[in-house]
């Protein structure tokens, strides 16, 4: 669906009649429903004038792209006020006798729909403009007649049950405890055009992923359960252990994937290429898909992690070479550990793609289903992790560890081994180092700096929002000469994080008048982004104000929130910043320029947390600047500053305030833009 709200879909209310008919004039191979979807979807198709439509239509699938009843831009003013628009794609490698067969079908359905019949309601686009469109049927002596013909008799049939009856898509359910009956079922399914166009439809298809893809942001912790006591009841916890620890992945990871795949069922998906619970495509994998391996779930969770520690080494093995994806090169680039697991998650749905935008936007989620496989895979993650970990608990308490370096090093090591040490670090592990630090600074030794050190070395990369570097920081200015010795007592690995830290801290920042002054040329480069700019612009942070704390730099400004009809609906105060005046260091402050809002969470880790109201949105940075690749609005916990994201300061009514209404965007545009601004005037 185009987001609610974008120029090319302003929810404009109509009052259908008609139905109008249009080629897609594009004949390129693969410029299917799919591709059509997906430049719907993306905005690639805003330009100097609007175009959308209702429905795209080819050989095996059916897109909705705008509801009936709401205005598209496809055949002139009095068209698109009135009437239904549906695209029939003309691509050369489809088979064209089965597209306009679904045409017909999809035509018969929606007059039916607005009770119209095709006599009075079914029109060309040359109709309403005089365009020479749908040009494939024009261009052919008769089509026309026999298409409008095709369309009565698909009609005919669905008025013989009735007129009281309400027409209305059926989805069909393959999961099955017998894989080869799923199958069959599938295939049968698939001989009818109406059956398969029904099938293929926007309410079991989400555009390049799986049929089960459609609802993968709307799952609730509740179904995440119900997976996992599939999984258990089907004897395959185990496997998913044992092949995540051969391929060094965490369990969790695995059975997420499985999860947003396939809901954890052995299945046929992805338009028929996508085989079993991990859905190898068999366009990749043809061999393996025509042994029937698949069938075997345990086979299919081990090709599954295979294929993802696969996708892992070729990232690893073109960091800083030149790379060429399609017809683009691009040079890849270097990341840390956790964004290594971003990348390869997210190349399980889009190959070396992830890696190409990670690489030239900081972005591996752009070109996954959705833009959000690898964040909503590791969201689901977190959940299956506890599960793991408590035999089934929904909720992963805080584990008691004793205020011993020995006890945290240890799980530290023993999630880091498995690829979770961000999960465990988010849901627990971090509160637990914070407490130790809280500890250490109140008995300060050489020996308590020291496991103090190799616990943060560990850490640091992603402890950024948490107490850790705050009590760095604190050890470092109060008690430099044992923070120094301590230093001689590290590994060399240990030492490198550190220094790391230490280097930011010294760094002399950037002035206020500077940063301002780049705001700019930020503001311009995200605003010539093909990939987001079509998003509304719906937040804005404008900050203002700097003041020092010790070696702490921190900004404050407020956060304006508009909602989708462009009406400013509240102003929250929020600061930013930490140890370092320059965003474009670690732990500096959120870099001027656009950010692409999505993703709100609950929260009750304490650096999310504040006046007892905890939550997150997820900021994407649309023109990176050389800081942090990951961002959030937050309420400013504790420690205060919060260390490029952005830190609500409101008391608990302001902050549920603000959180309703950025949730409240979210569930009409999906996604949108905030501007951060820095400036005194």
């Amino acid at each position: 669906m185009i987001p609610r709200g974008r120029v090319d879909r302003p929810g404009t209310p109509i009052i259908a009649t008609t139905v109008t008919i249009h080629n897609t004039d594009n004949s390129h191979p693969g410029a299917n429903a799919n591709a059509h979807a997906r430049a719907l979807v993306t905005g690639s198709l805003l330009g100097e004038y609007l175009r959308s439509w209702h429905f795209t239509v080819d050989d095996v699938e059916i897109y909705r792209h705008i509801p009936i009843d709401e205005k598209a831009y496809h055949a002139g003013p009095t068209a698109n006020a009135s009437s239904i628009g549906v695209e029939i794609c003309q691509n050369p490698d489809q088979n064209e006798r089965l597209a306009y067969e679904n045409a017909a079908w999809l035509a018969a359905t929606l007059l039916h729909k607005i009770k119209a019949t095709p006599n009075t309601g079914l029109r060309q686009h040359h109709d309403w403009t005089g365009k020479n469109c749908p040009g494939v049927i024009r261009g052919r002596r008769g089509a026309w007649e026999a298409f409008v013909a095709d369309v009565t008799v698909a009609f005919a049939k669905l008025s013989n049950v009735g007129g009281l009856v309400s027409i209305r898509p059926r989805a069909v359910n393959f999961t099955s405890n017998n894989p080869e009956a799923a199958a069959a079922k599938l295939n049968a399914a698939l001989a009818s055009p109406i059956i398969r166009s029904i099938i293929q439809s926007e309410f079991l298809h989400a555009a390049g992923g799986s049929e089960i893809e459609a609802s993968a942001s709307s799952w609730l912790p509740k179904h995440l359960k119900a997976q996992y006591e599939r999984a258990k009841s089907n004897g395959w916890i185990q496997p998913f252990k044992d092949e995540a620890k051969r391929r060094g992945f965490s369990p969790a990871v695995i059975m997420a994937i499985a999860s947003r795949e396939t809901n954890m069922r052995n299945i046929i998906g992805d338009s028929g290429h996508g085989y079993g619970i991990m859905q190898i495509d068999d366009r990749s994998f043809p061999d393996w898909v025509n042994s029937g391996a698949w069938r075997d779930a345990n086979l299919g969770i081990a090709k599954g992690a295979l294929v993802l520690g696969d996708k892992r080494n070729q990232v690893e093995e073109g960091r800083g070479k030149k790379l060429k994806f399609g017809s683009s090169s691009f040079v890849g680039a270097v990341f840390n550990r956790d964004q290594l697991l971003r990348i390869t998650i997210a190349a399980y749905n889009s190959g070396l793609k992830a890696y190409y935008h990670f690489s030239t936007s900081g972005n591996p989620d752009q070109g996954t289903t959705g833009r959000d496989y690898s964040v909503d895979v590791l969201n689901r993650a977190k959940y299956f992790d506890a599960f793991l970990g408590l035999s089934g608990n929904l909720k992963m308490p805080r584990r008691q560890l004793t205020s011993s370096a020995e006890r945290i090093l240890e799980a530290i090591s023993e999630s880091a081994d498995v690829g979770n040490l961000d999960h465990v670090y988010e849901l627990w592990l971090g509160d637990a180092i914070g407490d130790f630090g809280e500890n250490t600074l109140t008995s300060i030794t050489q020996e308590s700096v020291v496991s103090w050190l190799k616990i943060f070395s560990k850490v640091s990369s992603i402890a950024i929002q948490s107490a850790a570097p705050a009590i760095t920081m604190e050890i470092y200015l109060k008690y430099e000469d044992l923070f120094v010795k301590a230093l001689n007592e590290l590994s060399p690995y240990e030492l490198f994080a550190v220094e790391d830290f230490v280097s930011a801290i010294q760094d002399q920042g950037m002035t206020f008048t500077q940063m301002e002054a780049t705001t700019v040329a930020a503001k311009s480069a995200g605003e010539s982004d093909a990939a987001t700019n079509y998003l509304p612009v719906l937040a804005k942070f404008k900050i203002d104000q700097e003041y020092k704390d010790t070696r702490v730099t921190r900004y404050t400004g407020t956060l304006v929130v508009s909602d989708v009809e462009g009406n400013v609906v509240g102003r929250f105060n929020a600061t930013t910043g930490g140890f370092v005046a320059s965003y474009r260091r670690q732990y500096g402050p959120t870099p001027p320029g656009y950010f692409v809002v999505s993703h709100y969470r609950p929260r009750t880790e304490r650096w999310a947390t504040r006046d007892g109201v905890g939550f997150t949105f997820d900021l994407d940075e649309v023109a990176r600047t050389g800081s942090r690749s990951a961002f959030r609005i937050h309420p400013d916990g504790s420690p205060p500053g919060t260390h490029g994201c952005i830190g609500l300061t409101e008391n608990s009514a302001g902050l549920q305030d603000c959180c309703r209404k950025l949730r409240a965007n979210l569930a009409e545009v999906q996604e949108f833009r905030l501007l951060v601004e820095y400036g005194k005037s």
